[in-house]
């Protein structure tokens, strides 16, 4: 059941308010969950530096496997 139907089911003088609510939490658990833009940039960042700093591993090993 959606949050609307809940509050559709409620007397309507509490509506406003419940509407508010939810409208709140909503906004207090996208920024506890949120990542912020800068912060997935430098984690997409490290990743390919990571995935750079692999590739002379993999030579490396794929070499030592020819012998």
């Amino acid at each position: 059941m959606s949050y609307v139907q809940i509050v559709q089911r409620l007397p309507e003088e509490w509506r406003p308010v419940m509407l508010e609510l939810v409208d709140a939490i909503r906004k207090d658990l996208y920024e506890q969950l949120a990542v912020p833009r800068q912060k997935f940039d430098d984690l997409k960042e490290v990743v390919q530096e990571l995935a750079e700093a692999q590739k002379p591993t993999e030579q490396r090993v794929e070499k030592l496997t020819e012998v």
